[in-house]
């Protein structure tokens, strides 16, 4: 939001939080052997991955990848600003691909990358699950969460105010977990 801001000139402000589409890493149909368990020791030195290449999926995929123990980021780099840059470390030679991230999930199942990270509405609409599918899922503390944003004038308002209270309720955080068991987490 702060990069919008500064492009647009606009002065917009998060109210709350309400659902993250997790972000999650997934493997070519080439590489079927690969799982979950397993990803750590059965991906090959010099895989290539695929990750968006817009600038706040660029970044929350390196964090993905990161905190899947696929590679290292510099402690001293900016979390919502990563590159492939700021990798510190990358045991497994991995090589990156920037794609237009709706571009992601073809690529994968075109076999012309070995893993992909894709984001949560790409992933669905191929079949991809990221609860089910993905070798890694991005957490759902999340700080690319969904949430409410407004203009200063409104961050008062009684009906915005009453919108995050009845988004934030208990009854709508049990419709998405059971709507979309795991693809949609609350982040409430």
């Amino acid at each position: 939001m702060n990069g919008y801001n500064k492009n647009a000139g606009t002065d917009i402000i998060m109210l709350d939080l309400i659902h993250i589409e997790p972000m999650a890493v997934y493997v070519s149909p080439k590489n079927k052997d690969i799982t979950k368990a397993n990803y750590l020791t059965k991906i090959k030195k010099g895989a290539i991955v695929g990750i968006p290449n817009d600038p706040s999926n660029e970044a929350r995929a390196l964090v993905i990848l990161s905190q899947a123990g696929l590679i290292k980021m510099n402690e001293k780099a900016n979390p919502v600003a990563y590159t492939p840059k700021d990798i510190a470390s990358n045991p497994l030679t991995l090589k990156f691909k920037e794609l237009e991230a709706a571009m992601l999930p073809r690529a994968l199942s075109a076999n012309s990358l070995d893993l992909a990270v894709v984001n949560a509405n790409f992933a669905i609409s191929a079949g991809l699950n990221p609860v089910k599918t993905s070798i890694a899922i991005e957490s759902k503390d999340s700080f690319y969460a969904n949430g409410i944003a407004v203009l200063p004038a409104n961050k008062n308002d009684p009906r915005i105010l009453k919108l995050i209270k009845d988004l934030k309720s208990p009854e709508v955080r049990a419709y998405i977990q059971s709507k979309y068991n795991g693809q949609v987490i609350p982040a409430f």
